[in-house]
């Protein structure tokens, strides 16, 4: 991945002192940007951003207290950290002064250039990180977003497959019963009755399984409800619904287990 850039704007009014900054922060890697006033520095600082700004305090019109004043209440610029540059012994007001203002470190010159370095260096790190994690930011953002967008798409889903499903499964469960009721004992056999059960309790296995559907789709805005199952029960309810003879052993037994009724039935449903 291709490091982010961290571009670095010095302020100062002697050519010499700006070329002094350039050769010292050179093996950084990043654009250094001058600025040969307070003026300049702010007008560049209306179209771009940087990782630090090195400010010199004793500069003319303008001077780097002014200057930084004006840097902070810029929209891009409020919250870059700005360094200032002293010449000699700084007064103890003029530190005072100065992080007042914004300033959340001092040079001195002459300065040390390893020193200078590591300052500049820590800021740079500082911002490539903000920046990487404003870009996690947006793409969290942008992930919730089309999540919210699936979670709609697959509520509407459901609540459509439901109302059709349940239409017929209605239809059979009634007429079902009506078998049952009315021609039980009459024209209707022993088997017969038992393909009845069958298909109401296919039926019912259904129904079952159109709530778990529904109920996943609150999933995200609710907790499921979990319960003590008997997995053998509801493996027989499954395999007792298809036509085919289905048998199965388990040494020791089936186990119980805390878990979600319609899940679990759905799960076993898929495997048979």
């Amino acid at each position: 991945m291709t490091p982010l850039r961290a571009d670095i704007l010095v302020v100062d009014d002697r050519p010499e002192n700006l070329a002094a900054f350039e050769a010292a922060l050179a093996e950084l890697g990043q654009e250094i940007v001058r600025a040969t006033s307070g003026q300049q520095a702010l007008e560049i600082l209306l179209q771009r951003e940087f990782a630090v700004i090195l400010l010199d305090v004793r500069m003319p019109e303008m001077d780097g207290f002014e200057t930084a004043g004006y840097i902070r209440k810029g929209k891009r610029s409020m919250l870059t950290p700005i360094i200032f540059v002293t010449a000699g012994e700084h007064q103890f007001g003029q530190v005072i002064r100065g992080y007042s203002v914004g300033a959340v470190d001092y040079i001195i010159k002459p300065f040390d250039d390893e020193i200078l370095r590591s300052k500049v260096r820590v800021f740079i790190d500082l911002y490539r990180k903000e920046k990487q994690l404003a870009l996690k930011a947006d793409e969290l953002a942008h992930a919730n977003a089309e999540l919210r967008h699936a979670y709609k798409e697959l509520e509407v889903f459901s609540y459509t497959v439901a109302h059709d499903l349940r239409a017929p499964l209605r239809a059979m469960a009634g007429f079902s019963r009506i078998l049952r009721e009315d021609y039980l004992g009459k024209t209707l056999d022993h088997t017969g009755h038992q393909y009845i059960l069958s298909i109401e309790s296919g039926a019912k296995q259904m129904d079952g399984l159109i709530q778990s559907l529904l109920a996943y789709c609150h999933v995200a805005g609710s907790a499921v409800e979990l319960e003590n199952l008997d997995t053998g029960e509801i493996i027989r309810q499954v395999t007792s619904g298809h036509a085919v003879e289905a048998e199965f052993s388990v040494s020791g037994g089936f186990p119980s287990v805390l878990g979600h009724r319609g899940f679990l039935t759905q799960a076993f449903s898929n495997l048979v």
